[in-house]
């Protein structure tokens, strides 16, 4: 027979629903509110509260009290999703401006592609929108000879779509980075945020069913839109592989 879940633990959750339920800005029960309420101790109601601000359900405003937190999309490091699958599955509406398709010669740095000596890419660049707000700027690289029409393409919507749909490839995956750093100007400016203001970065390569690269990309994440999610060791559904972020 399975082991109870603590009293706390099933708290968090109830709570975790409540709000969800409430606008984000919204006023949250206090801990004398959460303990009289619910008829726990002020160290539990306190311990459900703290749980729910660690986790970014909630927001602590020393002097102030307690609200709910502007809601932000997880994305999980296992799958590879398209941007517009994980907005719509949180309830949010995305956006895409496109905002540059150009053709030029492979760059030294995207050499995990593959290209010959000559070869050329296209470089999309793309900023991603939640209920209109900017919120990832995308730069990715694909080579011409893989797609040579990839500038007559409708590229506002999900790009591994069009890969798979319009273009046959059967994707595998990708292999991805992502590290804490300060915004470079250009990504600044489109995410409304200082130049040097921490973003979480993510370099990823994409790969096909047959090993070869399809893709190679910088995607910056606005810190205040984006929590990662990634499962380690033996839980159900773990997986050791970091994949590429919304496309």
């Amino acid at each position: 027979m399975p082991a109870k879940r603590p009293v706390y633990r099933q708290l968090v959750d109830r709570l975790r629903k409540q709000a969800a339920a409430q606008e984000p800005g919204a006023r949250f029960p206090t801990e004398r509110e959460v303990s009289e309420r619910h008829g726990i101790s002020r160290p539990t109601a306190n311990k459900v509260l703290s749980a729910l601000v660690a986790e970014g359900t909630l927001i602590f405003r020393k002097g102030i009290g307690t609200f709910v937190a502007e809601r932000k999309l997880t994305y999980d490091l296992r799958h590879l999703l398209s941007f517009d699958a994980q907005a719509r599955a949180s309830g949010r509406e995305p956006g895409t401006t496109v905002l540059a398709c150009t053709r030029s010669a492979a760059a030294v740095d995207e050499d995990r592609l593959g290209l010959p000596a000559g070869g050329e890419v296209w470089r999309l660049t793309r900023l991603r929108l939640i209920d209109g707000q900017p919120c990832i700027v995308e730069h990715r690289s694909v080579p011409v000879a893989r797609c040579p029409d990839l500038d007559r393409r409708d590229l506002a919507g999900s790009i591994y779509e069009l890969f798979t749909a319009h273009y046959g490839f059967r994707l595998a995956g990708a292999d991805q980075l992502v590290a804490a750093v300060p915004a470079e100007t250009d990504d600044a400016r489109l995410l409304g945020l200082a130049v040097g203001a921490p973003v979480l970065e993510a370099r990823a390569v994409g790969v096909l069913d047959d090993g070869t690269a399809l893709w190679q990309e910088r995607t910056v994440y606005h810190p205040g839109h984006w929590r990662f999610r990634v499962q380690l060791g033996g839980l159900p559904g773990a997986s050791g592989r970091g994949l590429v972020p919304a496309g």
